[in-house]
């Protein structure tokens, strides 16, 4: 039964996508990490095969081949951060990046529809419709554990690894940053845990509870857009000062990344809860909602939480940095 109930209100992942600002994070963490990212990267063809499926309608089969870097309609930069972060996607200079580029601009590629597949497994025929939930999330309640998120990491950074050993640059920094935002989406305590037992009981039956797990979900998606746009010193501090975790294996780290975001879920559930309460069953809050809420001590608290998941984050992230690209 519980399983089920968590297939149910996994329903509700199929429209969120993790943290918000994949790649202004990405690029805080790269351009702080101690690693010399500036050097141009020339933009190879994608001349290998993978053992990976994907959505390749409409216009998707051609970026998933070709570098995008300048087209602003996937927003992989979001529209309230291009004023100070545009510089993330803009196109290549004599058909070369940056390699911070390269990584921080594929961080955020996952989400541009190319996860959305039928007939990946039969949990996701079954019960999501389309495979973005089942693969960007890792979903634990009590000893039950499903879905793929952890997957997808592993695949992108090894194959990450092994285009880098090849001397594929272009394509091994870009599968890092594809492996970057699945760590990350990991690392978001809803894609690893949504809701109380009690909640995930009344799921089903109780539209309000459907509606508050889903907006609590988005709101904590939303959160490191409003750290970036109005707390972004201290955001820029916690990222600086993060030190570098080393894991024995890309298993290890992503089991560790896993089980610390699990931990963390109940506290912000609780937070949130109590932050949003007057609007959380009628809709997501907005920039404003969490501005007018910003003095408030529940609010503080949140954000001290949320800096200490995203502290670890930062540290699991620049070791994983070095680790990955010691071949330079």
């Amino acid at each position: 039964m519980r399983i089920l109930l968590t297939f149910f209100l996994f329903v509700s992942f199929v429209s969120s996508f993790g943290w918000s600002g994949h790649s202004v994070y990405t690029y805080l963490v790269v351009k702080n990490s101690g690693v010399d990212f500036d050097f141009p990267v020339e933009i190879l063809p994608k001349n290998f095969q993978e053992d990976r499926s994907y959505n390749t309608s409409g216009m998707l089969g051609e970026y998933l081949s070709n570098d995008v870097a300048g087209n602003k309609k996937l927003n992989l930069v979001e529209r309230n951060l291009v004023s100070n972060f545009g510089f993330i996607n803009e196109p290549p200079v004599d058909n070369k990046l940056p390699a911070w580029q390269v990584i921080s601009l594929y961080s955020a590629f996952p989400d541009i529809g190319i996860d959305y597949l039928k007939n990946v497994s039969w949990v996701q025929d079954t019960f999501l419709g389309d495979s973005q939930g089942l693969r960007h999330g890792k979903v634990k309640i009590g000893p039950v554990e499903v879905f793929e998120a952890d997957s997808s990491f592993l695949y992108f950074v090894k194959k990450s690894r092994e285009l880098l050993k090849s001397g594929n640059t272009y394509w091994g920094l870009r599968f890092f940053g594809y492996s970057l935002h699945y760590l990350q989406d990991i690392m978001q305590p809803y894609h690893v845990r949504p809701g109380t037992v009690w909640e995930l009981m009344m799921y089903p039956f109780d539209a309000n509870v459907r509606k508050m797990l889903r907006n609590l979900h988005t709101a904590y998606d939303r959160i490191m857009i409003y750290l970036i746009l109005y707390d972004y010193e201290n955001l820029d501090r916690v990222i600086k000062q993060a030190k570098p975790i080393y894991f024995s294996s890309d298993e290890q780290l992503i089991t560790e990344a896993f089980m610390y975001s699990y931990s963390r879920f109940f506290k912000i559930h609780e937070l949130q809860k109590a932050v949003f309460s007057d609007i959380i069953v009628e809709r997501a809050p907005s920039m404003e909602d969490f501005i007018e809420r910003s003095n408030k001590e529940e609010f503080k608290i949140l954000l001290k939480e949320t800096y200490e998941i995203i502290s670890v984050m930062t540290r699991v992230i620049k070791g994983l940095v070095f680790s990955q690209l010691s071949y330079n």
